[in-house]
């Protein structure tokens, strides 16, 4: 579907650790420290991770990508006069848990279509407020049927409503979490991040996750992990998820889980409280001095990752650390000294409880990951949706699982679970 075009781009330099201009005395300055990202500089000055954006294109004359920030690079922070606190911004880089608060968004009589920017919906019905907040916008003409409802959250996120949606709020009114705010009319709507100031833009745009998909005419073309997040968490909320269909552009931003579990849960629905805790991406910017053990995932496997963490409900930065760690992204396919073979390294034994093709399909990339969609939704149901029994079962066996225990905890240490 149509959106706006991104925001303008960052202009690349060639020396990144210029000193910035000079600036209004309202615009702190802040002097990066290891382990910093933008995403962790906002969270410390704003409240909230999701307004890197503001700094980053505050500082575009020194940062040409968001990913790409250096120790000692001195930082406008525009719209405030917090005075700078060393090492202070990398420590809080965790963002806000999403408030327990956080309801369905979605009515009934809305059936879910593709994760694009956001996730569509086709039909007629209410959507509801995601949480508490104030109402930014209610109209954008470039989207089509002109709505954009726009709502600032208390926690500081932005989300969007958008198409062909009849609003029942007004801009300035604040509403609360499953307030209905309007109705889907019949045509098609999406619903997902927004970026500041919630008038029209997606944080998808914002962080060109949509890039690839304008390439093919279509800014939708393709899902992106902004979209993805925002199917993940309406799904954990009882809500019907979007369809993720081709290569997912860009990976989810690091929100936390609307209801938090600690790893030995055993409640029959943890695995659903437990989405959303991914890697780092253009939505959540990397450290200045990176130090994750889970190198980056090639287009290839990365396709197939998110098919097995939609499928599965488990986060990605899970299966992608988990698929490192068995065959580094299926560069050793094998066979292994104990027969295992494939991006998901299953063996001989162990294949026909989960594939009905022959076990030389395990190299196949489509097939392997039915297969180990398959034997992981049967691990989580018998963990209780616990993570690490379930990767240790994975490794040794149901009836052996603690002898996996390291080999979880491994997986879980990757991916920063």
């Amino acid at each position: 579907m149509y959106t706006p075009p991104p925001a303008e781009p960052a202009v690349s330099v060639s020396h990144p650790t210029a000193q910035p201009a000079a600036h209004p005395a309202s615009h702190a300055i802040y002097t990066v420290q290891a382990g910093d990202s933008l995403w962790s500089i906002a969270q410390h000055f704003y409240g909230s991770g999701f307004q890197w954006p503001a700094i980053w294109h505050a500082n575009a004359s020194q940062i040409s990508d968001p990913n790409d920030i250096n120790v000692g690079q001195q930082l406008v922070i525009p719209g405030t006069t917090t005075p700078p606190q060393a090492s202070t911004a990398a420590a809080s880089g965790t963002p806000a848990q999403a408030s327990s608060q956080y309801k369905n968004p979605i009515g009934p009589g809305l059936t879910p279509g593709r994760v694009d920017m956001g996730v569509d919906y086709d039909g007629t019905g209410p959507l509801y407020a995601l949480g508490s907040g104030t109402i930014t916008s209610i109209y954008n003409s470039g989207w089509p049927g002109g709505a954009f409802i726009g709502l600032h959250l208390t926690d500081g996120r932005y989300v969007y409503y958008a198409e062909n949606i009849s609003p029942a709020v007004q801009p300035g009114q604040a509403v609360t979490a499953g307030q209905i705010i309007g109705h889907a009319t019949g045509g098609g709507i999406e619903v997902g991040w927004a970026a500041a100031p919630g008038t029209g833009e997606t944080m998808a745009a914002a962080t060109g996750q949509n890039r690839a998909g304008l390439s093919q005419g279509d800014s939708g073309y393709y899902p992106t992990g902004w979209g993805l997040s925002f199917s993940n968490l309406v799904r954990s909320l009882g809500g019907p998820p979007g369809n993720v269909n081709g290569p997912v552009q860009g990976a989810q931003p690091d929100i936390a889980p609307v209801h938090h579990h600690h790893a030995a849960a055993s409640a029959p629905d943890a695995h659903a409280a437990h989405l959303a805790h991914v890697a780092r991406s253009a939505a959540q910017p990397a450290p200045a001095v990176q130090s994750g053990s889970v190198p980056g995932v090639p287009s290839v496997a990365a396709f197939y990752i998110q098919q097995a963490a939609s499928a599965t409900g488990m986060p990605y930065a899970v299966v992608a650390a988990q698929n490192y760690v068995e065959s580094s992204y299926g560069q050793n396919m094998g066979p292994s000294s104990a027969g295992a073979m494939g991006p998901w390294q299953f063996e001989p034994y162990t294949w026909p409880s989960y594939s009905s093709a022959p076990f030389s399909e395990a190299t196949n990339w489509s097939v392997s990951t039915q297969a180990y969609i398959s034997m992981m939704k049967q691990l989580l149901h018998w963990s209780g949706g616990n993570y690490r029994m379930a990767l240790a079962a994975y490794n040794a066996g149901q009836g052996n699982w603690q002898v996996g225990a390291g080999y979880a905890d491994t997986i879980l240490s990757r991916a920063g679970v």
